[in-house]
């Protein structure tokens, strides 16, 4: 693969125009949109710059020397283009170089059968003659924010100028991919109320948060004592459910990104089925042998419960039981 070694050149001035308008279309319109369309539509927008036929955008960790997905948005191109690449990336051999120079772009033919047999292949089979490609690392997550644009047309490959316009535009892209998690953000807090207990934030499929309310970075403090940071802690599955102690942790697809739901766990929940049982009659005002034949114990047992409903709920009258019962999700 060659690298752009140009990154210097007259730009005329009705390509300068362009190019203020999209930067202005990013910090405006499109970071104030859905996260889930944000990056079709800032696509859309580039694509006033630079013409391209397919594109791959996402997010990497580089490990052991190697890029490793942690989320993409595909252009034009199925999913089964990204499980090939990354079968093949080991062939890549100037992988090594984008990732050293963070911000430049660098130009690759898909088809070069010099630079790797396997990749010119899977250009061929994919119908990709020229890439561009560019990453920079997000300060907040530390992850690479990868672009790649491709086109198919052998005879036009990219400029030098427009590898200029992509390494200028980089930056506006991550800032604006930011400002979008967070919209969507306040778009679901504004959905849910203000009054709604649950806080949210916005995750990768490896657990790396790309957004996050403040109360939701306070609810794992909680639970972890000193957690910090822009990760879930390991005992969390990004793509599941956890209960803890104190947080009860939820999540639900997002594209190709995670929303958590994040809230304090009541004492209550802390109680078996049948003490919940037992507890709720005791908030309803019921005597020892009302509970006992109403459930079908003896009282002995009753009172077994009882201590144990005590000790868990950490109070000592059966009116504080009812004020917990009460508090209680559904």
């Amino acid at each position: 693969m060659d690298q752009s070694a140009v990154v210097s050149c007259n730009v005329p001035s009705a390509v300068v125009a362009r190019f203020s308008q999209v930067v202005l279309a990013l910090q405006a319109r499109l970071r104030g949109g859905a996260i889930t369309e944000f990056h079709a539509q800032a696509l859309e927008q580039l694509q006033c710059l630079v013409a391209f036929d397919k594109a791959w955008w996402g997010n990497s960790a580089w490990r052991d020397g190697a890029p490793v997905a942690h989320s993409t948005f595909l252009l034009g191109l199925p999913r089964s283009y990204t499980r090939e690449w990354d079968a093949l990336k080991a062939d890549d051999r100037a992988l090594g170089d984008l990732h050293q120079e963070q911000g430049r772009c660098q130009l690759f033919d898909c088809r070069d059968q010099t630079a790797a047999p396997a990749l010119a292949a899977l250009g061929q089979r994919y119908g990709l003659a020229h890439g561009l490609r560019i990453v920079l690392t997000d300060d907040q997550t530390r992850l690479g924010v990868h672009l790649t644009l491709f086109r198919e047309d052998p005879a036009t490959p990219f400029t030098a100028l427009e590898c200029q316009l992509v390494e200028w535009l980089m930056p506006h892209l991550l800032h604006a991919e930011r400002e979008s998690c967070l919209r969507t953000l306040a778009t679901l807090r504004d959905s849910q109320g203000s009054f709604d207990e649950t806080a949210l934030a916005v995750c990768d499929r490896y657990g790396v948060l790309l957004s996050m309310e403040p109360g939701f970075a306070a609810l794992l403090a909680g639970e972890w004592e000193g957690w910090h940071g822009n990760r879930l802690p390991p005992a969390c599955d990004p793509q599941g459910t956890y209960q803890g102690r104190t947080l009860q942790l939820d999540a639900q697809p997002l594209g190709d990104l995670l929303l958590l739901k994040a809230r304090r766990r009541s004492s209550a929940e802390r109680l078996s089925a049948r003490e919940l049982e037992v507890a709720q009659c005791f908030a309803l005002g019921q005597t020892y042998k009302e509970v006992a034949r109403n459930l079908g114990m003896a009282p002995a047992t009753v009172r077994h419960h009882l201590r144990r409903i005590y000790e868990k709920l950490g109070v000592n009258r059966k009116a504080q039981i009812a004020q917990q019962v009460a508090a209680a999700p559904d």
